[in-house]
């Protein structure tokens, strides 16, 4: 009765960066319903140590849009292709999306929903993953103002401190 594919234009996306693509819904027969909405979601799912009842999830990002929307409320999607593209903003702070490993898991994914009146909705799901940027640390390449290490000599390793090393004060005299 119904399918749909998404196809996105890139594989894989970082945080800030836009997701973009196409959802396309095959109708093979006419569908009452009241809308379609395509949501782009990321959602963090963890297992609580303590506690039963499987898996907890916590939304932590979600946009849509409605490209199309019945007038009355009881309009017919007629028999066709409907492609709808999309173009979802991440958050700067999105996390790097990761799978269940035991623990939980974070994940971004954009849904296609088709609301149908009195019926179960038809929706279709599909992941992507959101990996963090390469980052120019100083610590990953060196600048070349940087002062070069100091070393020691190994013979002051091995040979207690002085005092006027540690606190720059001449020891005090002892009494025997």
């Amino acid at each position: 009765m119904t399918e749909c594919l998404i196809h996105y234009d890139r594989d894989v996306y970082h945080a800030g960066d836009s997701v973009t693509g196409v959802a396309i819904l095959t109708i093979t027969k006419d569908v009452r319903a009241r809308n379609v909405k395509v949501i782009c979601i990321a959602e963090k799912g963890f297992i609580p140590r303590k506690a039963r009842g499987g898996t907890r999830v916590l939304p932590m990002f979600e946009d849509y849009i409605v490209p199309w929307k019945a007038e009355n409320g009881f309009n017919k999607i007629t028999v066709g292709e409907y492609r709808f593209p999309f173009n979802f903003q991440l958050p700067q702070n999105s996390h790097n999306s990761y799978y269940h490993r035991g623990d939980g898991y974070m994940q971004y994914y954009v849904n296609v929903k088709v609301n149908r009146p009195l019926r179960w909705d038809f929706a279709k799901r599909k992941l992507f993953r959101v990996v963090s940027p390469p980052t120019n640390s100083p610590s990953i390449f060196p600048s070349t103002t940087a002062q070069p290490p100091r070393y020691t000599s190994t013979a002051s390793l091995h040979q207690p401190p002085s005092y006027s090393s540690v606190d720059g004060t001449p020891p005090p005299a002892y009494q025997a």
